[in-house]
């Protein structure tokens, strides 16, 4: 038994006796659910994990962009330790060298600069040594991040300007990159599919989101490893899609070379274990003479340039053949991968906290509603900055077009304050307008130009590949000192779109009408995603 003292509102208190293994559970559950949702499995609308979201987020933050310098790896997880993540620094830079190792995410989200370990088992080098910075497709899977597209709270330093997302808007679908956790009674092991099939799967399921998975495989193949391999049939593939659990065979690619000298069995390609357990299972199996047809050396001529090049001298006398069926018997150059597709699963604008496990086709259709969620939020955010420049402009052109007048009233006013009043109630103008132009300076205010703010009042032009039919247009404001504009949203009752095909550049595709504007937004983004990685 143990006791709790409970405060009361005397000075003494309360003692109760309490069960151990009543409080033992209580405190199991609650850091099980703290594992399940805060540590070992991603959220199903980005694909991340909370230490890897963070990391992303905070040097998005900081700028450390890929279209900028590399800053040292320390000073990144100084960053994310001081500002998000309440751990050591181990799980910060281990977390942040997986996602910049292309044979560990199938499309790294880091760039790394330095010894960033390797396939053969090698550590990377301390975070004083290496360096690194955002790719260009995790600023793709940020995008949009600052339009109110995801809910952001205050992180565990608890300083309002200091936020952190629930979730990322994730314009990378959560397929495409392996993952892997243990959890309190869960765990998940993802495996890597290809960007292309992921996208053109996702984009034919918005209009046949009842597809089965015969249809489904004929968009994505099956898993797409960095370290390439064959998968022997398609029955685990099947599973996995259908359920989200399911096994398959992965077998290395082996080719024979001969020279007039030896005959040499050349692995170039090897299943998603890493090369060094590879090796060391066929010099276990030669040490153990399970592979009588080999010698006993073993080259690794594998590098940067070339890739996996692992060389195998046969025997005069031996059996190529033979000798390759006993390698994927007694070797790691075939194994069996179990998989189970596990994500976490939330309502719009809220964090993920339903752990799950789906199908393929059930994972790529929520990922879809979040896509379409994320545009329309961020046209409902555009087209609230769109109206909010547009009430200024219109105060300016009545502005420009009394400009003399409100000269004098500036200049007969006691102060400032009774002069905007003044021109509010001559003018009709409203506090935000009044408060624009009051703020400008005599100068500026004499050279306001009407006409030029006339021309800022435009409908919103069209392309010239898209036919729209809209019940009503608003009108297009340009973004006064803004590099990057944004119209407003129209609302679109149905739309047909045309777009060059990302892989020949030459064939026209042709969307049927859809019913939902965003849907048109999304199918664009995916096409321009299609242009920016191709594998």
């Amino acid at each position: 038994m143990a006791r709790i003292s409970e405060n009361s509102a005397s000075s003494t208190g309360i003692i109760r006796e309490e069960d151990f293994s009543v409080i033992i559970a209580q405190a199991f559950a609650t850091y099980g659910l703290s594992v399940v949702t805060d540590r070992a499995l991603p959220d199903a609308r980005d694909g991340l994990k909370p230490v890897q979201r963070r990391i992303l987020a905070g040097m998005r933050q900081a700028r450390y962009l890929s279209s900028r310098p590399t800053v040292k790896s320390a000073e990144v997880v100084g960053l994310i330790l001081g500002n998000y993540h309440p751990h050591g620094d181990t799980s910060v830079y281990d977390a942040a060298v997986r996602m910049a190792q292309p044979f560990t995410l199938r499309y790294p989200l880091i760039e790394g600069q330095g010894n960033m370990g390797s396939e053969d088992g090698d550590a990377p080098a301390a975070y004083r040594y290496t360096e690194m910075r955002l790719s260009p497709l995790a600023e793709a899977l940020m995008a949009d991040m600052e339009k109110d597209t995801v809910p952001l709270h205050p992180s565990y330093k608890q300083d309002p300007r200091v936020l952190e997302p629930d979730y990322l808007p994730g314009r990378i679908p959560p397929l495409v990159n392996a993952s892997s956790g243990i959890a309190v009674g869960l765990s998940t092991n993802i495996p890597p599919h290809n960007l292309n099939e992921v996208l053109r799967a996702c984009i034919a399921l918005l209009d046949r989101p009842n597809m089965d998975v015969e249809q489904l495989m004929t968009y994505i193949q099956g898993p797409d490893f960095s370290q390439g391999g064959r998968i022997i049939g398609i029955d685990g593939i099947k599973d996995y899609f259908t359920t989200g659990k399911g096994r398959i065979i992965v077998r290395a690619e082996v080719r024979l070379e001969e020279t007039p000298r030896s005959r040499s069995l050349i692995v170039t390609q090897i299943p998603p274990i890493g090369r060094d357990k590879v090796k060391v299972s066929i010099v276990k199996a030669i040490n153990a003479r399970k592979l009588e047809g080999l010698m006993p050396d073993v080259r690794d001529e594998s590098d940067t340039e070339k890739g996996t090049r692992i060389v195998l001298e046969l025997r005069k006398d031996a059996d190529a053949a033979q000798t390759l069926s006993q390698l994927f018997t007694e070797t790691d150059l075939q194994v069996a991968l179990s998989f189970q597709v596990v994500f976490l699963f939330g309502e719009p604008m809220q964090a993920a906290r339903q752990p799950k496990q789906v199908g393929i086709l059930e994972l790529l259709n929520y990922w879809n509603t979040h896509q379409i969620d994320v545009l329309t939020r961020r046209s409902q955010f555009d087209l609230r900055k769109a109206q909010e420049r547009l009430h200024i402009v219109e105060g300016l052109i009545i502005g420009a077009a009394h400009a003399d007048k409100i000269v004098k009233i500036f200049q007969q006013a006691e102060d400032r304050a009774t002069a905007r009043q003044s021109i509010e109630k001559i003018y009709k103008l409203t506090p935000i307008q009044s408060e624009v132009i009051a703020s400008m300076t005599l100068a500026q205010l004499t050279r306001l130009d009407a006409t030029k703010y006339s021309k800022l009042c435009r409908p919103m032009p069209l392309h010239p590949k898209a036919k729209t039919e809209m019940p009503f247009t608003l009108p297009y404001v340009e973004m006064n000192n803004c590099a990057r504009s944004s119209p407003p949203l129209r609302k679109i009752t149905s739309c047909v779109l045309v777009l060059l095909d990302a892989s020949s550049r030459s064939q026209p595709i042709v969307f049927r009408p859809l019913p939902v504007q965003a849907k048109v937004s999304l199918q664009a983004s995916f096409w321009n995603l299609l242009s920016v990685k191709r594998s």
